[in-house]
């Protein structure tokens, strides 16, 4: 049983012993209320004061069992205070409650199931990126990683529900399952699934084949780190300077270049306007790489006279700042 469940625990046996005491000397006794409240009080407490009056025989047998029941639940009561004061579980409830207040506060945010190698890497990213998430993991020390970052991260199990809910899954846009078994990957994309149909859903997959079932499951794109890794290091020998252009995109020296979306809203001032006529390397510095309209492919280095509608999605290489000035002209 969890340490927060015992605790509880303590509190429900403290207030049934109390009005059960209560109760069985306005029985037994016929005392009133207060009267056999103060009875109950004295005798669990054990403080030596008066009896309100003179027990009969089964009040007596009564008072013992009562006596008895009062010693058995503050021996559980005092194992649970020491595990909760010595082994630090007490600031560990607490935080877990503040990081719990503070994921409720969250909308649009992402989820990572699982602070791993990789669950690491795309808290990184995000940190990078300004984004909202929340973490989850058994591994307290990994959540405790995560808090002592500035993140929001939650103790607990990202195939369960409940877990889930406490991370705002429902009002979440993203959910990334980095988690080392395969089989809790694709458990967990059923689960968050079947709780969000909108959810954007990313998850690692370490065996080729689970991939299929990942997709049967409901998520949007699956990720093989080896995989990856493998190309990224063929790649490294055979084309260096490809390698290297790829580095440029992420950092060139206090400068970063990323390759972002932008999604064109109705009416704004790159609605129905052409690349000619947008001019937006002359007026934001932006390179534009594709766009990708509605389910078709992407379209790479689009033509200058192909025209921007909205909900096309734009994709170009550019710094933060040029970044910021084509938003403008998306508004």
């Amino acid at each position: 049983m969890e340490t927060q469940h015992k605790v509880y625990l303590v509190f429900m046996l403290m207030f049934f012993l109390l009005v059960g005491g209560t109760f069985g000397y306005m029985l037994f006794e016929g005392m009133d209320s207060l009267e056999s409240f103060y009875m109950t009080v004295i005798t669990i407490s054990t403080v030596g004061f008066g009896e309100v009056q003179e027990l009969s025989t089964q009040g007596r047998i009564y008072t013992i069992v009562l006596i008895f029941s009062a010693l058995l639940i503050v021996a559980f009561a005092i194992s649970v205070v020491s595990e909760v004061v010595i082994e630090g579980e007490f600031g560990h409830l607490m935080r877990g409650k503040k990081m719990e207040k503070a994921a409720a506060k969250l909308k649009d945010h992402y989820i990572v199931c699982g602070v791993g190698r990789t669950g690491s890497f795309i808290i990184d990213q995000l940190i990078g990126a300004g984004e909202n998430y929340v973490a989850i993991d058994t591994d307290k020390e990994k959540i405790d990683h995560v808090i002592d970052k500035g993140g929001v991260g939650l103790v607990g199990d990202a195939k369960v529900a409940e877990d889930l809910l406490k991370a705002g899954i429902d009002r979440g846009k993203g959910l990334f399952c980095s988690l080392t078994s395969d089989a809790d990957n694709v458990f967990t994309v059923l689960t968050a699934r079947s709780i969000n149909q909108n959810l954007y859903i990313v998850s690692r997959a370490s065996d080729h084949n689970v991939t299929k079932q990942l997709f049967m499951a409901g998520v949007n794109n699956v990720v093989s780190p080896e995989e990856i890794g493998g190309i990224r290091m063929a790649t490294m020998a055979l084309s260096p300077s490809v390698v290297s252009f790829l580095d440029v995109v992420n950092y060139v020296g206090e400068a970063v270049y990323n390759i972002e979306e932008l999604i064109i809203k109705e009416g704004s001032a790159l609605d129905r306007v052409s690349f000619l006529d947008a001019e937006l390397p002359k007026r934001t510095g932006v390179i534009v790489l594709g766009v990708k309209r509605g389910d078709k492919d992407i379209i790479i280095n689009p033509n200058p006279l192909f025209e921007l509608r909205h909900s096309d999605t734009l994709i170009v290489l550019a710094k933060k700042i040029q970044l910021d000035k084509l938003e403008e002209l998306n508004k």
